[in-house]
């Protein structure tokens, strides 16, 4: 409920008024209520605040409250501006006094909202900038208008806030202020010990040099390090004496220096005729470096600073760079370079043999792509091998019939080969390209006798071995026996005629690795074998108690075949052959001992001197096939000499844990080596 209040006590509640400002051991909030409680009073009404207006966010908050109006005032509650009474108050000159909000036009949707029956506002500025509202309300509405000495004793509280604010305001920001003053030279202070300490622990050496003696003042530990002297020897000494190319009495070209170094807008690294700006090291050695220098100004006199950074590495680093390029440069294979992530993988380099090769400038194929040498019988599928696997990111290998600039074709080798940066993605793509033209003519050559040969042979040796199969049938003596001769021939050259087709094919298609278990891949060699000589005694044998399995391809039994098949041959109709499958630190062997009389020269020659020369008369052949299948999947073919007689070999095997950690698929081992 308001309380209409005679003026008459006007001065009676001024003095409180001063009283409660004038105390000083209480906090400016604590006035400023106090100051409020005592205009609630003067004024009957239910509360009396003071509000912080912010234009900008159009948001209002009660700052300080006092006296009963729960659900309309609320310290701390934030509403917004635009609807309040505290909009219309500061839109006013002076203060917004209205005793019967409901009566008063166009205020219906504000009482409806706050629920304020009564209302006396003063606007509170700091300087030229609004601070807010003080205010005095009330949920019911007065009997009479706000008078003027009410309206002027409100304008008298809000004066006082205000000088309170400003004063609490300028206190504040004298201490802000004086703490600013303190804090920078706490800063500068600290700043100094920093650069000290930074100096000190920099890595780069650093040393001040005075310009009137020209010796140094200071040095770091990194000066130290980098010319082998103490800190203390380096203080007092000229900087001439340290550095290479100068001569301690050559004014000029020291000053020249000097000038150079700090006009120069970054470091320096080489004298004007291109030398190698270098330091003395104590032991007499000069490191390169490159250099810094700014003049500074200290309390006691004029210095240059300068900064020694040793570029020895960074000068290995280009000498090996130069290395790489004259090497592309000169390498007797096309070499390019991609820019990858571009939509055609444009060319951003291309070494001589690259254009000797294609036939195309360097400024012609620069920024285009590889696609240009291909033409009209290009291979579709070849060309698409090679796009997908640079789309994945991937290295490729293709053969590929590409053009040269003047439409010759030319088979080329093509390797490309991804680079990434430091963040593992593919930045640029490098190119190999080979001419192998002739030798694909050779193996088309090859392929093509070979294939005459081979049906010429089989067609020639069916009529010879008819021919033979007559003299045998229709003559006695040693015309039959030459007959049989003749069929026996017959039947070797076709056989050695099968077993070249099965070399061809097994270089063709080595097939594909995968786990395979020796000791049942053994067994099943054996068992063949048997059937071929059923005479012969064979038999497997493990030497472990478990054998663990080999990472091999399909052909792998062949090859074992073809070991087994050699001793049984060589050994006799009523041989004795063991198979020992066995483990060893390098992987698994599988070893095959024969009691015949021996491995002929030229086969062991086969296998110990990697040569082909017996091969030429047709001998060896089978353990050249088992050889070439054995090492194709990383292995090993060779022959153990015996404590008696007879011939063994050992076959020797990797584990496919070992190939799985080592590369993930068999990696061939070279034949054809020569003692």
């Amino acid at each position: 409920m308001t309380v209409d209040t005679d003026t008459s006590d006007a001065s009676q509640y001024r003095r409180r008024l001063y009283q409660v400002l004038a105390e000083e051991s209480v906090t400016l909030s604590e006035r400023v209520v106090a100051a409020l409680e005592v205009g609630r009073e003067y004024l009957g009404v239910e509360n009396g605040h003071v509000a912080r207006i912010d234009r900008d966010r159009d948001r209002r908050e009660v700052y300080l409250s006092t006296g009963d109006a729960d659900g309309v005032v609320t310290e701390g509650e934030v509403s917004a501006l635009a609807t309040s009474y505290c909009r219309v108050t500061l839109e006013r000159e002076s203060p917004l006094a209205m005793s019967d909000v409901p009566a008063e036009p166009g205020w219906e949707d504000r009482y409806a909202e706050h629920g304020v029956g009564c209302y006396l506002g003063v606007e509170l500025t700091l300087g030229e900038e609004t601070f807010g509202t003080l205010c005095f309300v009330d949920r019911d509405a007065r009997s009479r208008s706000f008078t003027e000495a009410e309206r002027s004793f409100a304008e008298l509280v809000a004066r006082s806030v205000e000088r309170e604010l400003a004063s609490a305001r300028y206190e504040d920001r004298l201490d802000e202020h004086r703490e600013a003053i303190d804090t920078r030279e706490r800063r500068l202070e600290r700043s100094e010990r920093k650069y000290e300490s930074l100096v000190e622990t920099a890595p780069d050496a650093i040393v001040l040099v005075d310009t009137d003696t020209e010796e140094l003042a200071e040095a770091n530990a990194a000066a130290a390090d980098l010319t082998g002297y103490a800190e203390r020897d380096l203080v007092s000494t000229a900087w001439r004496e340290l550095v290479v190319g100068v001569a301690p009495d050559d004014d000029d070209v020291g000053d020249r220096l000097v000038d150079r170094l700090v006009a120069a807008d970054g470091p320096v690294d080489s004298h004007p005729d291109g030398s190698p700006l270098r330091v003395r090291h104590r032991d007499g050695s000069a490191i390169p470096v490159e250099v810094s220098a700014s003049h500074v100004t200290l309390d006691d006199g004029q210095y240059v600073q300068a900064v020694f950074r040793d570029v020895t590495e960074r000068r290995e680093r280009q000498r090996e760079l130069r290395l790489k390029d004259r090497a592309i440069e000169e390498a007797q294979v096309g070499i390019t370079i991609a820019e990858a992530g571009e939509a055609e993988d444009p060319l951003v380099y291309a070494n001589p043999e690259f254009t000797r090769l294609t036939g195309y400038d360097r400024e012609a194929v620069i920024g285009r792509d590889c696609r240009l040498l291909q033409g009209e019988r290009t291979n579709g599928g070849t060309t698409a091998a090679l796009g997908e696997a640079i789309e994945a990111g991937e290295p490729v290998q293709q053969e590929v019939l590409n053009y040269r600039a003047d439409g010759t074709p030319f088979w080329n080798e093509v390797t490309v080969t991804p680079v990434h940066d430091a963040d593992g993605d593919v930045t640029h793509f490098v190119g190999f390209q080979r001419d192998v033209t002739e030798r694909k003519r050779r193996e088309t050559l090859v392929s093509v006798l070979n294939r005459v040969l081979r049906h010429n042979l089989r067609n020639d040796m069916t009529v010879v071995r008819g021919h033979a199969a007559l003299l045998a049938s229709e003559y006695d003596g040693p015309v039959a026996e030459s007959g049989e001769t003749i069929a026996e021939t017959a039947e070797e050259l076709v056989a050695l005629s099968e077993k070249a087709r099965t070399l061809e094919q097994v270089a063709d298609d080595p097939g594909d690795p995968a786990e395979r278990d020796p000791v049942t891949v053994a067994e099943s060699v054996v068992d063949r074998v048997r059937e071929q000589y059923p005479e012969a005694d064979i038999a497997v044998r493990t030497a472990a108690e478990s054998v663990p399995p080999v990472l091999g391809t399909d052909r792998l039994e062949r090859a074992l075949f073809e070991v087994v098949e050699n001793a049984a041959q060589h050994a006799g109709a009523a041989s004795t052959v063991r198979v020992v499958v066995a483990t060893d630190d390098d992987g698994v062997t599988v070893r095959v001992s024969d009691e015949g009389p021996g491995l002929a020269s030229n086969e062991r020659a086969v296998l110990d001197g990697r040569s082909e020369t017996p091969l030429e008369h047709g001998t060896g052949l089978g353990l050249w096939l088992a050889n070439w299948i054995v090492t194709g999947i990383g292995g090993e073919l060779e022959v153990v000499d015996p404590e008696g007689e007879g011939t063994t070999l050992e076959v020797g095997l990797r584990t496919a844990t070992q190939r799985a950690v080592e590369a993930g698929e068999p990696t061939p081992s070279a034949i054809g080596l020569d003692d």
